[in-house]
C-alpha cells in the first residue's frame, strides 16, 4: 500500500508542477502581450508622425513661390 500512496502523491505533486508551470507561461505570455502591444501602439504613433512631418514637408514644398523646378510625372 505505500507503494501505491506514494504513486498517488506522486501523481498530485505532476499535477501541482503542472498547473504552477502553465500559470508562469499564462502569466509570461500575458506580460509578453502587454508589452508587446505597447511596443506596436508606439510604433504606430512614430509611423503617424513621420505620415504628419511628411504631408507638412510636401504642403510647404509645393507653396513655395521660388521651389525648385520639378514636374509632377516623376522626369525632369
Amino acid at each position: 500500500m505505500a507503494t501505491s500512496t506514494h504513486a498517488a502523491n506522486g501523481r498530485a505533486g505532476a499535477t501541482s508542477q503542472t498547473e504552477r508551470a502553465e500559470a508562469i507561461v499564462e502569466d509570461t505570455a500575458e506580460r509578453m502581450g502587454r508589452g508587446l502591444s505597447r511596443m506596436v501602439t508606439r510604433a504606430r504613433e512614430e509611423a503617424e508622425d513621420i505620415w504628419a512631418e511628411a504631408q507638412d514637408v510636401r504642403q510647404r514644398w509645393d507653396a513655395a513661390p521660388s521651389g525648385p523646378q520639378r514636374s509632377r510625372s516623376g522626369s525632369s
